[in-house]
């Protein structure tokens, strides 16, 4: 046992403070002397009245109070009542020339620590070393007694589920924790093994871990199913660890159960929503490509085959025009479900974006093919789609290529099945066509997946580029924003425009890492700006798709947040025809944004027929009126009539305009008369790198 006194330190005796309650100053020599014979350095105190003794207890501290038992008008007892009256906790040893063994049996039931004879004070210090040790036990047994009080509320109260076993899997403790994840009581499973938690799936499991934790192993943060008392099983993160004895034998074994149940739903949640199509929740474009690649691995391993199908709706953008995207979506949802109804459980369908779904027929020849494609044909024939009291018909056109024959990769297949597709609406819609390797199909098919292999090579090589043209503001003629523009270098050295490959990049997937990069860059350009002192406002251009990308504003936020540039630098632009192409999901893209403080600009405004209409759903900044108004604005009054009529509504809904493609000064200058606020053009600037 760890003593609180040394016998003695060499070459220091350890100090002792004594309160000596005696009436012979030669008695207490006595004392003090026999102490320090016995190894102390003493600090002592000699009183004699009650009144001096309760003094000095009030005002000092004193390891020991020694008192002769026999006192004038009062005695050592009397002394033992003061000091438990004033809840001091110091050994008391009574001191006396004889005490017979009565007196002393009552003394230490009334609370003195020791007594000692006159005539055997040399007994005196061992007395008190004993007496010392025994407060410091006391108060080491009370605070370990209070902090195992504590470790069991808090063992007790722990969400956690805590259970303490033996090495053969006996169970000895259960919180209230392992009654809430478990549902069993403490009073059903102390006893019992604790093997009736394990696994459905894996019954050996928590054999397996004891096996381990004899050995003296650590189990930290295990992921694994248990079973509640009702059979149903909990996901649960594990810490098992051994219980050691005061000599560091293995003797048990402590499991903590973490409750994870919650976080694995929602990581469930995220992984459908990552491989699903949110509107009809079929498997989304990224999963699909996915599964056929994994499929085609399986055919090159066992010379299997299957087929592709490629489908498109017929007119389908004439459904959202003549009865709402509400009565669209109602009908992308039931053609999901027609799709599955057709289907085998072996076969896969996807919805890749807008009103195209591809399905994937495993073991499946082309005739086979063929006639899945005729079947669902005739099902999305037979459905009409009932609104506003009138009855519609819809069709579907479907392109089929078969694997390995017509292509070893996903991309292959989904560019041959979208030329057979194309092909089958060229022949009149409503029907299908199966891809050939003629020699004409054959350079289209390379032709897309050359242009695939750029797109994907660019992104991941940043070799695309932004030019900006500069906008100038009419009324102060100040340059006051760029508009960027994504370009890519050709084979020779030539400067490829968007219009060459952003068609391809949306027919294979790769629209929205184009946007993505693009709005990063932007926002990498404005911060640059910043940290050489120089403001830089800038307009980005969005592909049509862009509302439907789940993953485009929160990259936003993130690149804003990161970056810490004033979202009102960012002016983004939208086509026209691609804001009314779903108003609801542009005006919660456009809401959003500028929430964060970023401003729009509706571009090519006018083309469309009903571009005033839908102008009041959409809160923008800027109109950009559309070019072909503009080229021959100085020589067509038809044009000046309708610049001016814009730039009417606009200004009444307090929108500022931006002229495009202005080549000449009496351009600019009718647009300065008309109100128009900024302009570009190759008169203002040709589109060029920004300085650095």
């Amino acid at each position: 046992m760890a003593k609180i006194l040394p016998e003695k330190t060499i070459g220091r005796p350890q100090l002792l403070r004594v309160l000596i309650v005696e009436d012979r100053l030669a008695d207490a020599e006595l004392v003090t002397h026999a102490l320090r014979k016995g190894g102390f350095e003493v600090c002592a105190d000699v009183v004699q009245a009650p009144y001096e003794f309760s003094e000095r207890l009030a005002s000092k501290s004193y390891d020991i109070v020694l008192a002769d038992y026999r006192l004038p008008n009062w005695n050592g007892m009397d002394a033992l009542v003061i000091l438990q009256g004033l809840r001091k906790d110091i050994p008391f040893i009574l001191m006396s020339g004889s005490l017979g063994d009565e007196i002393a049996v009552e003394c230490i039931k009334k609370g003195a620590t020791d007594y000692v004879l006159k005539d055997r004070l040399a007994r005196l210090p061992s007395a008190i070393r004993r007496a010392l040790e025994d407060r410091w036990l006391r108060k080491e047994q009370a605070r370990v007694g209070a902090a195992l009080s504590q470790l069991a509320q808090i063992v007790e109260s722990s969400d956690d589920a805590i259970v303490g076993a033996t090495l053969e899997g006996t169970i000895l403790n259960w919180n209230s924790g392992a009654e809430r994840l478990y549902d069993y009581s403490a009073q059903e499973v102390k006893g019992r093994s604790i093997s009736i938690l394990a696994s459905l799936d894996h019954p050996d499991e928590i054999l397996r871990s004891l096996e381990m934790i004899k050995r003296g192993e650590v189990l930290k943060h295990y992921e694994t199913e248990q079973t509640r008392k009702d059979g149903e099983q909990v996901h649960v993160s594990l810490t098992i660890s051994p219980v050691k004895d005061a000599v560091g034998n293995i003797v048990g074994v402590s499991t903590i159960a973490r409750d994870i149940g919650e976080r694995k739903r929602l990581e469930a949640r995220l992984v459908h929503q990552a491989n699903h199509d949110p509107l009809t929740d079929l498997f989304n474009r990224r999963h699909f490509i996915e599964e056929v690649e994994r499929h085609l691995a399986h055919v090159r391993r066992y010379g299997t085959g299957g087929a592709l199908l490629f489908l498109d709706l017929d007119r389908f953008k004439d459904i959202n025009d003549s009865l709402s995207h509400l009565i669209g979506d109602e009908v992308l949802v039931t053609l999901a479900g027609l799709l599955q109804q057709g289907l085998r459980e072996t076969d896969t369908v996807a919805r890749l974006g807008g009103d195209e779904f591809a399905i994937l027929l495993p073991h499946t020849d082309a005739y086979e093919a063929r006639s899945v494609a005729q079947h669902l044909l005739d099902a999305v024939r037979r459905h009409a789609v009932v609104a506003c009291g009138r009855r519609f018909g819809i069709t579907a056109s479907i392109g089929i290529v078969v694997f390995p024959q017509h292509g070893t990769t996903a991309d292959e297949l989904l560019a041959r099945a979208d030329l057979a597709l194309y092909k089958a609406k060229e022949n009149g819609r409503n029907r299908l066509v199966i891809f050939t390797l003629d020699g004409d199909w054959q350079a289209k098919t390379e032709s897309r997946l050359v242009w695939q292999k750029r797109i994907r090579e660019a992104l991941e090589k940043n070799l695309f580029y932004l030019d900006a043209q500069p906008v100038m503001h009419l009324r102060s003629n100040q340059i006051c924003q760029y508009e960027l523009l994504l370009r890519l270098d050709g084979d020779k050295g030539e400067i490829v425009l968007p219009a060459a490959f952003l068609e391809i990049g949306e027919r294979f997937g790769l629209i929205h890492e184009i946007d993505r990069w693009v709005m990063r860059q932007a926002i990498q350009l404005i911060a640059q700006h910043r940290r050489a002192g120089r403001a830089l406002c800038l307009e980005v251009n969005l592909s049509g798709k862009a509302f439907a990308d789940s993953e485009l504003l929160p990259m936003i936020e993130r690149e804003l947040a990161s970056t810490a540039i004033s979202p009102a630098s960012l002016v983004l632009e939208v086509t026209e025809t691609a804001a009314i192409a779903n108003i609801p999901q542009a005006q919660k893209f456009v809401g959003t944004l500028k929430e964060l403080g970023c401003k729009f600009a509706l571009d090519d405004f006018g083309a469309g027929f009903s571009s005033f209409y839908h102008l009041k759903h959409l809160a923008v900044e800027y109109l950009k009126i559309d070019g072909s108004f503009i080229r021959n604005l100085a020589r067509d009054s038809m044009d000046q009539h309708l610049v001016k009529a814009m730039v009417g509504v606009a200004s009444s809904l307090g929108i500022e305009t931006i002229a495009e493609f202005v080549e000449d000064e009496d351009t600019m200058q009718l647009l300065r008369e008309y109100g128009v606020g900024y302009a570009q053009g190759y008169h203002i600037g040709r589109p060029c790198p920004l300085p650095t």
